[in-house]
């Protein structure tokens, strides 16, 4: 695959994104972007399925790690958020919920007791026709106050 697609840069929030203001208040928000190939899917439900089906094996060994710490918490765990993904009732990509979808943009997240958090997986066109499609994947969290 040529290199020009391989570039993910750091990109503001996408303000037609779904996650742009779903909390009043947000402790972190980061976003970032690829230029999607040319034949590649538009289908964000498709591409979110991909990036966390694959994803490097040291991030599998840093949840276990992760799980070990919070369960005593009495956080949630991956291991526990999967055991809902294995549900043929469940409306989830992996691990994350799904909250919301549309031709374009797929939001998938978690509540928890420290945390709560979206990731949008949102396919757009590019600012110049020349530059293509791009896939942007964007985090934000909100803490709620005690």
């Amino acid at each position: 695959m040529p290199s020009e697609f391989k570039l993910v840069t750091s990109v503001a929030l996408p303000s037609q994104s779904g996650i742009a203001h779903v909390y009043k208040s947000t402790n972190l928000a980061d976003a970032f972007a690829i230029r999607l190939p040319i034949g590649a899917s538009s289908d964000p439900d498709l591409l979110a399925r991909f990036i966390f089906s694959h994803q490097p094996s040291w991030i599998g060994w840093l949840t276990k790690v992760r799980d070990m710490i919070v369960a005593g918490f009495d956080l949630k765990t991956a291991k526990h958020l999967a055991s809902l993904a294995n549900d043929a009732k469940a409306n989830r990509v992996g691990i994350f919920k799904i909250y919301s979808t549309s031709e374009t943009e797929i939001v998938l997240g978690e509540d928890d007791k420290h945390l709560n958090f979206r990731v949008s997986v949102l396919c757009s066109a590019g600012v110049a026709p020349e530059s293509g499609r791009e896939l942007v994947v964007s985090t934000v969290v909100h803490c709620p106050t005690a």
